[in-house]
């Protein structure tokens, strides 16, 4: 309760440009589970009875500031004390928050004549929010609701400041003013009640908080009451709180008749929860002392937001990782991107990214930094991490350190480590909190979390019965995984061949999911593991999904496919979907689409050839290509090689000048090469040089008709994994020597 109603005072304050707000809390069920906000303001200032029957600060708040000491609340004992909140939750007792300082938005009272107005040491909190009231709506009631909008001057004005039963200055201003306060014919009250009123507009206006007056304020309740009777032939309304308690005749409102009925959804008014709450007894006293303390400890620290993306769950667990780390300093907490509301990013404090794979456009004062996973076995290594670095740079954010790289080819959780350290230190240090953190318990926390193994170290976690291949996967891969029944294998490569390819048909369901669900499925396959199944096992399986890698919904939009070896997977659903289509929807047109597979050798590896031909001779291929890099009596040809040779003009024809789509799915070096020769042929018949060629096949891919599905390092396995190994090992020695200097 105390995390969302600290978000709604940040979004609804914004910074002084004011919003409205509501927050609502589960709904009342047999009454005795209620959820209350115990204090009638979400801010609102303590009132302290003195010795000598006196009030210090505001009389209307004695009563709940008692209570808030009863709890444990440290008064201060001032003029302006912001009360903690009390919050009850499910029915039980309540528990007691203190409003961390940075939050409330309190505005000093001056006045644009009077230069001793100030010495009057006058202020008031700009947000209004009720919160002790009860919300119907259709027969359910939500006991906590606190909503907030914006002042009426002369709420404050008027109400706070000179009600008797308030602070009731009205006699110590006239009497700075000068007036005779010894007669009420003097018209003291009016003319210092007016001066105040004047002080609190002007003061807030200074500050740039929102505040309307009530002369505007009157004017606007009689338009939205002549559009409600137009529209609904009438509007309830209550004269004695519509009409303002200044200036009262002068405005419209006094001089309209109202009627005052009700009408649901309605707010409405609930006993003090003081005076109807069932205390639990005293069983547990030590437990809630030892949370309200930790409440109360947390409350003073320095917010820390760990924001994570991820597909995986890797991310995730480095995120979880460093939240251990930051909650010996910080009140730290962590969130998946994709549930973060970007509304919060403006009033966080601190902000640290871990992400392997964007946000509206804020200005963001708060500091962070970022910490990326991914592999340079993969082009645009950590390319998001450094997109939401810059990001929060441009939007005017503080980096407390530079943003930390783990390559998985290479030592990522050391790097992870080392990184968390530094940024644990440089948050300390930023906002001075180093003195009573002990930094070294604070990094115990890493070597709690090493997941790597050490001969010296072993699990004492008692299993008590081993979960099952499916469950196990499940776990460790952190993927829904299904168990589908095993019913068919087969060999698709040649006898001959030193390759295995292996064919699964797994048990078929007639599924039905949405539209923006459909596109290929991959199944995960293990070549010596399924070769030792029998019908009838278990195989689990997940779906892997591809948004951007799916056939445009216009069939004759051109398209060209480039899949060597089991690049080839997608495409085999592309060319059967078209063909379903073409035999099922009536006749089509002939497809512009071109095939272009790569293989070894044409009597080996060619396990789609009459497939395709199949399909060609339906008119679902326009044409189709193949590279053999292995052929016996020819020289090596790769995919690559064949668009350079064969498809250069047409490459350039489909994609340039209609519209067309490319598809590139296999091993990333693969993916590589076919990119730099698309950037050669656009270079050659464009007349563009590279660097313009490069920034075209950017806006292809913006314009999402230049797809990649790029699956890891496949081909060369060991060659390419060494290279990319080396070359991130040199990066980071180079990091290092960056870092020393």
């Amino acid at each position: 309760m105390f995390n969302y109603i600290c978000n709604h005072i940040k979004y609804a304050t914004n910074k002084g440009n004011l919003r409205s707000a509501i927050t609502i809390f589960p709904q009342r069920t047999d009454g005795k589970h209620d959820f209350r906000v115990w204090n009638s303001q979400l801010i609102r200032y303590a009132g302290y009875k003195q010795p000598d029957g006196s009030i210090l600060g505001d009389p209307a708040s004695v009563e709940l500031t008692e209570i808030c000491i009863q709890q444990g609340w440290k008064a201060p004992k001032s003029r302006f004390d912001v009360l903690p909140l009390l919050l009850q939750a499910n029915g039980n007792d309540p528990e007691l928050f203190e409003i961390p300082g940075d939050l409330v938005l309190e505005v000093p009272i001056i006045h644009p004549k009077f230069e001793w107005f100030k010495e009057l040491n006058l202020k008031w909190y700009g947000l209004p929010a009720v919160s002790n009231m009860l919300l119907e709506i259709g027969g359910l009631e939500f006991t906590a609701c606190p909503f907030s909008g914006w002042y009426m001057g002369t709420e404050i004005g008027v109400r706070d400041f000179c009600d008797s039963s308030r602070y009731n200055i009205l006699e110590e201003v006239a009497t700075m003013m000068g007036l005779d306060t010894r007669k009420t014919s003097s018209l003291w009250k009016d003319q210092a009640l007016v001066e105040i009123n004047i002080a609190v507009l002007y003061s807030f206006q200074m500050s740039k908080v929102t505040i309307v007056d009530h002369h505007s304020a009157t004017e606007s309740f009689m338009k939205h009451m002549e559009n409600e009777y137009r529209v609904r032939g009438g509007c309830p309304g209550d004269w004695v709180w519509i009409v303002p308690p200044m200036s009262g005749s002068i405005t419209p409102v006094f001089h309209q008749e109202m009627l005052n009925y009700r009408l649901t959804p309605s707010f409405e008014y609930q006993p003090d929860p003081w005076n109807t709450h069932v205390w639990k007894g005293v069983n547990g006293t030590a437990v809630k002392f030892s949370a309200k303390l930790m409440g109360q400890a947390m409350a003073k620290r320095v917010k820390a937001t760990i924001l994570f993306a991820t597909e995986t769950g890797k991310s995730q667990d480095y995120a979880k990782t460093l939240c251990e780390i930051f909650k010996h300093a910080f009140d730290a907490k962590v969130m998946s991107m994709d549930e973060y509301d970007t509304v919060d990013l403006e009033h966080e404090t601190l902000v640290l990214v871990v992400t392997s794979t964007v946000f509206n456009t804020l200005f963001l004062p708060c500091r962070f930094s970022v910490f990326g996973l991914g592999s340079r076995a993969y082009p645009h290594f950590c390319a998001f991490a450094h997109a939401v670095d810059t990001l929060f740079e441009e939007l005017g954010g503080e980096r407390i350190l530079r943003m930390g790289e783990g390559d998985e080819l290479c030592g990522q959780e050391e790097s992870f480590r080392t990184w968390a350290k530094k940024v644990f230190k440089a948050a300390c240090d930023v906002f001075c909190v180093g003195d009573d953190v002990n930094i070294e318990k604070a990094n115990d926390s890493l070597i709690s979390n090493d997941r790597s193994w050490k001969k010296s170290k072993f699990r004492m976690t008692y299993t008590a019965e081993a979960p099952t291949l499916t469950q196990g996967t499940l776990l460790i891969h952190k993927k829904k995984v299904y168990g589908a029944k095993f019913l068919m294998r087969q060999n698709l490569q040649s006898a001959r061949s030193k390759y295995v390819f292996i064919g699964v048909r797994l048990k078929d369901y007639v599924c039905f999911f949405r539209l923006d669900g459909e596109g290929p499925v991959h199944h995960g396959v293990c070549s010596s593991w399924l070769n030792s199944l029998e019908e009838g096992d278990t195989v689990p399986c997940f779906v892997r999904g591809a948004p951007t890698f799916r056939m445009p919904k216009d069939s004759q939009v051109p398209c060209i496919l480039i899949g060597p070896g089991t690049g080839i997977a997608p495409f085999r659903s592309f060319w059967q979907q078209r063909l379903y289509d073409i035999e099922n929807k009536g006749r089509l047109l002939a497809c512009p689409m071109i095939l272009v597979f790569g293989c070894r050798q044409s009597q080996i590896d060619h396990i789609y050839k009459e497939e395709t031909i199949r399909a060609k001779n339906k008119e679902v291929f326009k044409e189709l290509y193949t590279a053999y890099s292995r052929e016996p009596g020819r020289p090596k040809k790769y995919v690559q090689d064949v668009l350079r040779e064969q498809l250069s003009e047409t490459v350039y024809k489909y994609l340039r000048e209609e519209g067309g789509h490319i598809y590139v799915c296999g091993d990333v070096t693969m993916a590589g090469d076919v990119l730099k020769t698309v950037q050669q042929i656009f270079k050659l018949h464009g007349n563009m040089s590279l660097e313009d060629a490069g920034f075209y096949i950017s806006k292809l891919r913006d314009e999402n008709r230049y797809h990649e599905d790029i699956f890891g390092v496949t081909l060369r396995t060991y060659e390419v994994t060494n290279r990319l190994r080396s070359e991130s090992i040199a990066f980071i020695e180079e990091s290092k020597k960056d870092t020393d200097e």
